[in-house]
Order: C-alpha cells, then sequence, then structure tokens
C-alpha cells in the first residue's frame, strides 16, 4: 500500500486480504454451491485494487480478476473493470456507505452486496439481480478472513 493514499482509497482497506468464501446459489428449484477464494490486494504503487475470484459454482469453474480504479467524486463510486475465464468483460461501479457496506454492479440489472463485519473476520455478501423494479436475492453467502498472509 502507498502511504500517500487518498482516505477513498484508505475506505477500501476493509476488503483487504484472502478470504475463504462459501455461498449458495437460490434457484427455483435447488440451491448450488458456491467455494472457493476470494483475495483483495493493493496493486504495486497502492493505487489499484486488484481482486482475484476463484470460485467453483456447482461444478463449474469461474475465475476472475477485477481492477477498481480511483474515486470518482463526480459518481461517488469507484470503477471496477472485471475480467474473467470465460472472456468475458464487465465495467461496473463500486461504492461504499458510510456504514462500510459495500455494492458492486452496473446500476440496473444486478448488484453484489458486501457487508463486512466490524472486526474485520468476515464478509456477509449477497447477489441481486433486478425483476420488476424490485431487487431479488439470487446469491447468498460468507468470505471469511484466511489466515493465510498475503
Amino acid at each position: 500500500m502507498n502511504a500517500e493514499q487518498t482516505p477513498e482509497q484508505q475506505a477500501l482497506n476493509s476488503l483487504v486480504g484472502k478470504w475463504t468464501t462459501e455461498a449458495k446459489m437460490i434457484g427455483a428449484d435447488t440451491e448450488t454451491k458456491v467455494t472457493g477464494t476470494d483475495e483483495f490486494r493493493w496493486f504495486p504503487g497502492g493505487n489499484f485494487l486488484q481482486h482475484r475470484v476463484d470460485l467453483y459454482v456447482g461444478t463449474e469453474k469461474a475465475d476472475i480478476l477485477d481492477m477498481i480504479g480511483a474515486y470518482d467524486k463526480e459518481s461517488g463510486s469507484y470503477p471496477l473493470h472485471s475480467f474473467d475465464n470465460t472472456g468475458g468483460y464487465v465495467k461496473l461501479a463500486l461504492s461504499i456507505d458510510e456504514d462500510g457496506i459495500v455494492t458492486i454492479g452496473d446500476g440496473k440489472a444486478f448488484r453484489s452486496v458486501l457487508t463486512p463485519a466490524y472486526d474485520g473476520s468476515t464478509i456477509a455478501t449477497r447477489g441481486e439481480k433486478l425483476e420488476d423494479g424490485k431487487w431479488v436475492t439470487f446469491m447468498e453467502g460468507t468470505l471469511t478472513r484466511s489466515e493465510d498472509k498475503l
């Protein structure tokens, strides 16, 4: 991390670390398990936060690399560029409210809500999609801070 980070960059520090991820996809008929790891670390220089995701959604492998950019005062969010192992790319936005709750999404169709515990040991996570003007949960789980050091 760079000692010259802005307060907005420092607000992302609650995410930094290696996390064990356990969740479930909530479907019409079944619940699919999600297991793996999430890792947040500062990119050299401390200006960008790198997020690596290594998960299984059921039996399907998901490798994702997110790069979180500098805070944009006009939008009140951080740009997030997401790349996955299938060749997919999407540009999203990450925002943090006054309680430290992190929301990642496109603002139109889906979002992920991350709620860090006060002691920093876990992050509750929830995936939601917009249906008929209402946010509906399709995934919920927990990230638990790993003992592994970065």
